[in-house]
Order: C-alpha cells, then structure tokens, then sequence
C-alpha cells in the first residue's frame, strides 16, 4: 500500500484516535457539578437538582441497555438451541432412525396407511422410529417452553413433522391404546396441531 506524501518538515505521521466513553462524559458532569456546587454556593439547589435530573436520566438509559443486552442474550441463547436441536437430527447417530423414517413417509405416500404398517414390521423399524418420535416430542418441548427460537426449528422440521404425524398418527394412536400411556408423545401432537397450517 502506497504511503501518503509528507508535508515538508514532516518527519513522522501518527493518528490517534480519542474516543470519549458514557463514563467520561460522566466523570467530567461529576466534575464540573461537584466544582459548580462549590464554586456556586447561590446556585447550589439548582446545581443539586440538575444533578438528580442527570442521575435520573442516567439509571434508565442504563436500565434501558441493561435490558437490551439481556433480550439479546435470551435471543442469540434461544437460537443456539434451535440449531444444537437441528444439528442433533442431522448427526451420525440418527442416521438410521432418520433412513428409516424417510422409509415410513415413502411408504405412507405411495401406499397409505397399509404401507405404514407394512414398513413397521422390517427389523428395528419400530425402535427407529420410537427414537424419532422422541426426538420430535423433545423439540416440542422446547418449542412449547420457549426454550428455543420456534421460527428457526419450525423452518427446519415443520414439513417433515406434518408428514410423520400424517404417517404415523394411527400407530401412535395404537401404541397409546395398547401400552395404556394416552399422553406419550402427546406434546408432539400439540406441536402438531400448532404447525399444521404452516
């Protein structure tokens, strides 16, 4: 990069850049305030009330970005979550469960329910799904308790967990009726039902 031309006499060029903080300024109004109550013993009430309009107007501006630190905390922490969730689904260890849920939609689309139950009977089809069923009821889960940015996980899962509670919302239902748990993966029906018009 080419440097710029000294000025005749110019030996060195320098900047220096002078940022003054919130707590400068506010060390020089203490200052000056402090100087004036002395310096202004006639002025003093006017001085003090100045000084507690100052003190006002200071604690909400910092009440006012205290708190917005704090929301955006809650918001990039709520995020984070939506995608350790997505993350999670497309890792390693759900790669079967997740092939075989893919087998199960395919099932369901080209055969109905008939090719749901065909599909079930394949070996660990069952446990496979049982896991991603699990999985779905924990991102409701988290969708339900705020713990997560539900905008982020419905782009992510609102499609495929429609088609899977398409597909497999009469097991689901059978499996209820023959364990006798109505409430098992009852917060992924809920989810469900908030998602179906998306």
């Amino acid at each position: 990069m080419a440097e710029r031309q000294k000025k005749p006499g110019q030996f060195f060029r320098a900047n220096v850049p002078i940022t003054v903080g919130i707590s400068g300024i506010l060390a020089l109004l203490v200052i000056g305030l402090t100087g004036a109550h002395w310096w202004f013993p006639d002025y003093r009430d006017t001085v003090v009330f100045f000084s507690l309009a100052v003190t006002a107007a200071a604690t909400l501006s910092a009440t006012f970005y205290v708190g917005t630190a704090l929301r955006m905390s809650v918001v990039q922490q709520s995020r984070g979550a939506a995608f350790g969730l997505m993350a999670r689904w497309n890792s390693p260890e759900l790669f079967h469960s997740r092939a075989d849920c893919h087998r199960v939609l395919d099932a369901f689309r080209s055969s109905g329910a008939a090719g749901v139950s065909e599909a079930l009977k394949a070996e660990n089809v069952q446990m496979n799904i049982r896991h991603v069923l699990n999985f779905f009821e924990e991102v409701a889960i988290a969708v339900r308790t705020g713990h997560v940015d539900e905008e982020l996980l419905a782009n992510a899962f609102a499609g495929l967990i429609i088609r899977a509670y398409n597909a497999l919302g009469v097991w689901i239902a059978e499996h209820r009726r023959l364990t006798g748990r109505q409430k098992v993966w009852a917060e992924l029906q809920w989810l469900y039902e908030r998602w179906h018009d998306r």
